[in-house]
């Protein structure tokens, strides 16, 4: 009997496999490493993501449910909370960011311009691009994430993000602490000539 690849399989069948590797490669990402590899890694988040998993045991149980399966969806077989924690700790970053960015890269050289007025809008002033940079900020408690910069008694992380409104699709994402604004992440952007860049009016409070 013939068997279908599994959903989840056919969305990661589109990412660049190879250019993963060169990553890892690169990074050095799978040195030392028996089992679990950076792939298998990213496999899991990526799964713990899109199925909206919230901590590190709800990701091990809702796997646990499909251990006979785990193999052929690329994940491995030594998936636990210890690992994913240690995983988490140590994978060297750069691989995932550099990662990200070729996605969206691919995205934005595939993805065409649906809304006509704004690309006639963009065409009439002879725009390269009309982006817009905007951020999200995750709270966290000091006591648990001493690392952070405390600011009005509590830590925290900012997800800017570049975001290109007429094919609307990410451009660049950066995860920074909260106490970064949006301008000083775009102070060292490398802005594409002919493009229109919208950031949020800046709030002025008295001190």
């Amino acid at each position: 009997m013939a068997q279908v690849a599994y959903i989840f399989n056919q969305l990661c069948s589109l990412l660049p496999r190879d250019h993963f590797e060169y990553l890892v490669k690169k990074y050095e990402g799978n040195s030392y490493m028996k089992t679990y590899s950076c792939w298998n890694h990213f496999l899991v988040m990526l799964w713990a993501q899109l199925t909206g998993r919230e901590s590190l045991r709800d990701i091990e149980s809702s796997l646990r449910a499909h251990k006979d399966k785990l193999y052929r969806l690329g994940m491995g077989k030594n998936i636990s909370r210890n690992n994913l924690s240690h995983a988490n700790a140590t994978r060297e970053v750069s691989i995932y960011r550099d990662f990200a960015q070729k996605v969206m890269n691919i995205t934005l050289s595939q993805v065409g311009t649906e809304e006509k007025e704004l690309f006639t809008l963009s065409d009439g002033f002879n725009l390269a691009g009309l982006f817009a940079v905007d951020s999200s900020s995750v709270y966290l408690d000091l006591t648990k994430f001493n690392w952070s910069v405390p600011q009005r008694g509590r830590g925290g992380i900012k997800l800017h993000t570049l975001y290109d409104i007429l094919r609307e699709v990410p451009v660049l994402c950066l995860i920074t602490g909260h106490e970064e604004r949006d301008q000083t992440f775009m102070e060292n952007y490398p802005y594409r000539k002919g493009g229109m860049y919208s950031i949020k009016p800046i709030s002025k409070r008295p001190v």
